[in-house]
């Protein structure tokens, strides 16, 4: 009987500690499963803003997409839309080589992968892509129409000689020109010509003018950013217009001439009238002279 007791206990006293182990056994599990669960917990990824530092405020982002529009001449800050950390290279469409920090040019900003444009030209505007170790991405860099403003505002021509206006434009897609005179869409035909030059009908020609041409003619640039546009006035003029000059200065030449010669020909008479005069007063002194020396020379034989 004791025998049985005894093995009771022991029986009760191993469950106890099998339960014990098993308990820790457990928690230790949960705690380690816990533990490695938040080791490798992925962090959630977020879209860092684009702060760059000791650059411009020149940002101008079109919609959602990586295009940006600036003005000529003007600066710009490109940011490329890949994620992550990886180091970023900068082409512009065209060239292989890797774009780098300039005095006049660019300024890379690796901390946030941007590119500062320093001065939109030409050269500058168009498709640029910044490449990482595992993707390319595509950013148009659109700029708004510029013209060239010509040295004169106005220009005057003879009649029937020609006018020529150049309309220097660039922009980002290509420009379209658009010719107005007085605000209205130029028409071209026999006497109105438009030639290619700086761009496509660039050049308006008139080859002989006529007093109704007389007007502002205005050229538009336009793109899909916007539009600039230049103008001139023209004047037509007589042919005879650079004749009047001259025949007012032949005039008052004239006129000059007939004041001298009428001075000149009253004071040739008022100098021989005087002369005249003299002579007289001369010739009646002599004679009162010859008259009194005859009465004297008869006293004194007397």
């Amino acid at each position: 009987m004791y025998t049985l007791f005894t093995g009771l206990a022991v029986c009760v006293v191993c469950s106890i500690v099998v339960a014990e182990n098993i308990t820790d056994t457990g928690t230790t599990s949960t705690n380690t499963t816990k533990a490695s669960a938040e080791t490798t917990k992925i962090p959630a990824v977020t879209e860092t803003p684009v702060v760059v530092k000791n650059a411009p405020d020149v940002l101008h982002k079109v919609a959602d997409e990586p295009q940006f529009v600036a003005e000529a001449n003007s600066s710009i800050l490109l940011a490329c839309p890949l994620a992550g950390g990886a180091i970023i290279q900068w082409f512009k469409e065209g060239s292989d080589t890797v774009i780098k920090s300039e005095e006049k040019t660019y300024t890379v900003f690796p901390e946030n992968s941007s590119l500062l444009v320093h001065k939109v030209g030409p050269d500058y505007s168009g498709f640029y892509k910044c490449n990482s170790t595992t993707a390319t991405k595509a950013i148009t860099l659109g700029a708004i129409p510029y013209v060239f403003h010509p040295d004169k505002k106005m220009k005057n021509v003879i009649e029937d000689d020609p006018f020529v206006m150049e309309c220097k434009a660039w922009g980002f897609p290509a420009v379209t020109l658009v010719w107005m005179r007085d605000g209205e869409p130029i028409v071209p035909d026999d006497r109105i010509i438009f030639k290619d030059g700086y761009s496509a009908n660039s050049t308006l020609r008139i080859t002989r003018t006529v007093f109704e041409d007389a007007a502002r003619y205005e050229c538009m640039a336009v793109n899909e950013h916007g539009n600039g546009t230049v103008y001139m006035d023209m004047n037509v003029k007589d042919k005879l217009a650079a004749l009047w000059p001259f025949l007012g200065i032949c005039g008052e030449v004239i006129i000059l001439c007939t004041i001298i010669f009428v001075y000149e020909k009253r004071r040739t008479k008022r100098l021989a009238a005087e002369e005249r005069r003299q002579e007289e007063e001369t010739d009646r002194l002599n004679g009162t002279t010859d008259t009194k020396v005859p009465d004297e020379l008869r006293q004194r034989k007397n």
